[in-house]
């Protein structure tokens, strides 16, 4: 009797722990079953195995002998089940990343391209240098930019270097040019050892101070070739710049813009011309000797032509050429005489004898009376004092343009090839040095930065 209640009761516990994992299995079965639906719509190219089917147990025997292996042989089902569930899974798994590899590729290139990016950024960050500039350094106050680079003010400063700052970050070294022709490059070569705004103010620091190569080099602690290297390149970009804005001014705004002394005396004036010379280092050549010997200057120098309006801008700067030229043909091969139109007038100095070129573009040239053996009459004395008062303002633009210490020491013959340049922008930055001339400037000339 008690056997047969045991055995009776063995078999209602295995018979509710089947039930068990039966409903259990089944269960998953029908979980699983919602799964596969779930991915059928939101993945309809996704096709799953399908369920696995579970068989249904042997009859238990009423033998108690034969009930005892019962519960290995349900374990080991529910293993395999499980095993096979876990299988599936897997399958599921390794068939949707087959079926769809490109799903995770977007994002893992993306992180990819961010931490390439930010690499480029911190390669950059360590390029850059943080410490204080020397433009920082030497222009602080507005006398300081005066002595440094002959502007008047900082806020002349400021929209000079806001104007050209863009084009000249972009910037080849003149060493390099020829060898790179018209190729182009987004970083300048060789790479700069110093910011832009320093290699703007080593130039202002040898052509407007004037400073010698050596000791420009020690202040910023770089070789000598860095700084002619600078220099030079430097003098052919802003030449580049400057000479492709038109300062030539159209007859109105002369007009417009004529001082009362010069309507009063000669109204229809256009330009006031005069010529200036720089000293040159002497050559060892006899023949540069003597091409370039001044009989003026009772040296070797070089010969310019300025040509001002009679607001005191500086409306034409010729080339310099060799100190022995005349007035009359440096007058002739500058090109300012195609600008000039008919009744204008051109007062200059009574050496300029150069009516018959005038009277080819129809223009009128009024220069001081020449000395006679007798006296001057009162007409001859007024027009005389009245030219040379007029005639300072181009005196006075000359002197702005030698305010660029430059042009205290004889040009050295290593500058020979970029002393044109350096002329030209020395005689262009002038125009800026009063707030006077910088309005004439913008009113006057149509220069648009």
């Amino acid at each position: 009797m008690n056997s047969g209640k045991k055995s009776s009761s063995l078999r209602n516990i295995w018979s509710k722990k089947l039930e068990g994992s039966r409903s259990s299995n089944s269960g998953r079965t029908q979980q699983r079953k919602r799964h596969q639906m779930m991915d059928d719509v939101f993945q309809p190219r996704l096709v799953l195995p399908a369920d696995v089917k579970e068989e249904a147990p042997e009859e238990q025997s009423p033998d108690v002998d034969q009930q005892e292996p019962k519960p290995l042989q349900i374990k080991e089902e529910q293993e395999e089940l499980w095993t096979s569930q876990e299988g599936e899974q897997l399958n599921v798994k390794e068939e949707t990343d087959t079926r769809f590899p490109l799903t995770a590729a977007p994002i893992k290139s993306a992180l990819d391209e961010a931490l390439e990016y930010i690499k480029e950024l911190e390669a950059r960050l360590e390029k850059v240098d943080l410490s204080p500039t020397l433009f920082s350094r030497y222009c602080v106050s507005d006398d300081q930019i005066r002595f440094y680079t002959k502007f008047p003010s900082e806020s002349v400063v400021r929209i000079y270097w806001e104007s050209i700052a863009s084009s000249a970050s972009r910037l080849v070294y003149w060493t390099r040019a020829p060898k790179i022709g018209n190729e182009a490059f987004s970083e300048p070569r060789p790479a700069r050892s110093m910011p832009l705004i320093d290699e703007f103010l080593m130039d202002s620091f040898r052509v407007a101070v004037g400073m010698k190569e050596q000791l420009i080099a020690d202040m910023f602690q770089v070789s000598i070739a860095t700084v002619s290297r600078v220099t030079i390149t430097w003098a052919n970009y802003l030449f580049i710049v400057f000479s492709s804005i038109n300062i030539w001014i159209s007859r109105e705004k002369v007009k417009a813009s004529m001082p009362r002394r010069f309507l009063k005396f000669s109204p229809n004036v256009r330009v006031v011309l005069d010529g200036t010379e720089v000293a040159l280092e002497t050559p060892s050549s006899l023949t540069l000797q003597s091409e370039t010997f001044s009989a003026y200057q009772n040296r070797t120098t070089l010969k310019g032509l300025i040509r001002v309006a009679p607001c005191g801008l500086m409306t034409f700067v010729s080339a310099l050429y060799a100190g022995c030229i005349s007035d009359k043909e440096i007058t002739k091969v500058s090109g300012v005489l195609p600008l000039l139109e008919p009744a204008d007038e051109v007062m200059a100095d009574k050496v300029f004898l150069i009516q018959d070129l005038l009277d080819e573009v129809g223009a009128k040239l009024i220069i001081p009376p020449f000395k006679h053996p007798g006296q001057f009459s009162e007409k001859e004395t007024e027009q005389t004092q009245a030219i040379a008062r007029l005639r300072i303002i181009v005196e006075r633009a000359i002197a702005r343009v030698k305010r660029y210490h430059i042009w205290d020491a004889p040009v050295p013959l290593t500058l020979i090839g970029t002393v044109n340049q350096i002329w030209f922008n020395c005689c262009f930055l002038a125009n800026y040095q009063k707030t006077k001339s910088f309005m004439h400037v913008n009113c006057c000339s149509e220069i648009n930065y």
